[in-house]
């Protein structure tokens, strides 16, 4: 099987680089998206995934060293969907604007996904490895943020004096926190979740009050 070894996330990846090799490794991830979604993450195997995925078992240790590292692919896999979902049209240029059509679609997209996020988090709490693991997931996306905040410092929208990337941590741990709540208990509805984090974001970086 031709292959080669890459650095992916401060580890050693196997990374195939024959067609064979690519359709068993995507197999693998797609079966394991099911089987933590059927099963959580304590009860997932790497026998369960195999037999799903129609593979021998040998094969997922040729790809991947443990569930954690498996799912740390389905859970990076799915805050890059989020990412890429949630951003405003490019055509869209107000910040205020933006801000409401990211922190709304983010929501939507969250809750179409609220049950591999419950799975995050089981994960997040039983497992030392994925924790790690999700840390850098997050970081890499909070530093997408981060990049958007000191933009529009250098532009002079945002009035903030705050480290850009300790700014982004802030603000997207309080989309976050508010995204998951509103997947597992409605005491506050949903729209008013999004339009109170949207003023609340709106405030902390001294953008202007709508008209």
């Amino acid at each position: 099987m031709t292959s080669h070894v890459a650095e992916s996330e401060g580890r050693e990846q196997f990374v195939p680089t024959s067609a064979r090799g690519r359709r068993t490794r995507a197999k693998l991830v797609d079966a394991a998206r099911q089987v933590f979604l059927d099963v959580g993450y304590g009860e997932a195997s790497a026998t369960l995934i195999t037999s799903t995925a129609g593979v021998s078992y040998g094969s997922f240790y040729v790809y991947f060293a443990s569930k954690s590292e498996i799912f740390a692919e389905v859970a990076g896999e799915l805050l890059d969907q989020v990412y890429v979902a949630s951003r405003a049209p490019s055509d869209l240029k107000d910040p205020i604007e933006r801000l409401t059509t990211e922190n709304r679609v983010f929501f939507e997209v969250y809750r179409e996904n609220a049950r591999i996020f419950q799975v995050i988090e089981e994960a997040i709490h039983s497992d030392d490895e994925f924790r790690e693991a999700w840390q850098r997931i997050r970081r890499r996306n909070v530093s997408r943020l981060a990049r958007g905040l000191k933009r529009l410092q250098d532009e002079g929208k945002v009035t903030l004096a705050a480290a850009p990337d300790a700014l982004a941590d802030a603000l997207g741990a309080m989309a976050e926190r508010l995204a998951y709540l509103s997947t597992i208990e409605d005491s506050v509805a949903a729209e008013a979740r999004i339009n109170t984090l949207t003023a609340l974001w709106r405030q902390a970086l001294g953008l202007p009050v709508p008209a």
